[in-house]
């Protein structure tokens, strides 16, 4: 399942991954819908397939696992990737762990998630930003949350 407004691209990705699969024996539909419809089905884990994209920058790790992975916690309309009551308990940790036991529990978590095959990172998606030739002194910002207006001018 993909959907062009929530992660433009997907359906090319999506078409790559297919001819992928049918060359090792899977027969796999690409389902094209609608962000309002990929809302209402990803929740509803109503996919076999689906992409999702990271929170990002300044959320990350935390954002994204612990929406993503923790069965309790409200994700909204954008559903849940994975959920097993035994990797609550390993994200828990690795949130909650600090100073070098962090990075341990940050790896036991990504080695569950690919002990498991929770999931099959793709792609780094392009940041895309558009300016005029006349904006001076612009510069892409640290994060998609940061706007860098302080230092821009215009030229005549």
């Amino acid at each position: 399942m993909v959907s062009e407004e929530s992660l433009p691209g997907s359906r090319r990705i999506a078409e790559m991954v297919q001819g992928q699969l049918s060359e090792v024996g899977f027969q796999v539909q690409v389902s094209s819908v609608d962000n309002a419809t990929m809302h209402e089905r990803r929740p509803a884990f109503d996919y076999d397939l689906a992409f999702f994209t990271t929170y990002g920058a300044p959320y990350d790790p935390h954002g994204t696992l612990g929406n993503a992975f923790v069965s309790t916690a409200d994700s909204g309309p954008d559903g849940k990737i994975y959920v097993s009551d035994a990797l609550d308990g390993v994200v828990k940790a690795a949130l909650e762990a600090s100073g070098a036991e962090r990075d341990l529990k940050m790896q036991a978590l990504y080695d569950w998630l690919y002990d498991n095959t929770a999931i099959c990172p793709l792609v780094v998606s392009q940041r895309l930003w558009a300016h005029n030739p006349r904006a001076e002194n612009f510069s892409l910002p640290a994060t998609d949350y940061d706007l860098p207006f302080k230092a821009i001018t215009l030229k005549a």
